[in-house]
């Protein structure tokens, strides 16, 4: 099996374990913030552009210092590209995102996270200066790749994270030239709405 085909069929597996796991306690939450983004490439020049993302998330406690947390995001990224004539243009995508990562709390409130990222592009367009096209055929529709960052975790419910993405496969499609990968720098405000009590089902019935 190809090693994105792997890691999209872990991801799937390790949510519907989650979602149907025995753990002592889990969260939900809601999470928003900005971002910048871009895809970087040796043979143009590319700038970062404004974004943002929004969505949800389930922490899972899974010890005492750590947690493992899907999430479901909506992303708006993209990037700026310079051409060897000065041409400059943008290329904005909309993804549908669901990051995995692996929480370690180095205190009450402090963690660092890392995990992988499956993405699926929704819409994307290219912007010059006398108009916009449509981009979404010109770009694979789904993306893969690592993240890691750190967090603050507040007994109020209230979450900050900074989180850092880095792209494992390429962002334009039947490349063979310029192998652009997305870069995303991100930081979120979230908030976990609701402490969930998940029941054992390997208890004893009556």
């Amino acid at each position: 099996m190809h090693p994105v085909n792997r890691l999209s069929a872990t991801i799937i597996s390790v949510l519907a374990l989650l979602l149907g796991s025995t753990a002592q306690k889990a969260g939900i939450g809601f999470k928003v913030g900005p971002q910048a983004s871009r895809t970087p490439t040796e043979l143009l020049r590319t700038t970062w552009i404004p974004g943002a993302s929004i969505g949800l998330y389930t922490p899972w406690r899974v010890g005492p210092r750590m947690e493992l947390q899907p999430e479901v995001l909506l992303s708006m990224m993209g990037s700026g590209y310079v051409e060897p004539d000065e041409d400059r243009y943008t290329v904005r995508s909309i993804y549908f995102q669901v990051p995995l990562s692996f929480k370690f709390y180095l205190s009450n409130t402090f963690n660092l996270h890392g995990g992988v990222q499956a993405s699926r592009l929704i819409q994307a367009e290219r912007i010059v200066a006398d108009g916009t096209s449509d981009f979404t055929e010109r770009l694979n529709r789904m993306d893969y790749g690592f993240i890691g960052g750190i967090g603050v975790d507040l007994r109020s419910g209230v979450d900050f994270t900074l989180r850092y993405l880095t792209g494992m496969t390429p962002v334009l499609a039947n490349d063979q030239v310029l192998f652009p990968h997305n870069q995303v720098l991100g930081a979120t405000v979230g908030y976990r709405m609701k402490q969930i009590r998940v029941s054992n089902r390997s208890r004893r019935r009556r």
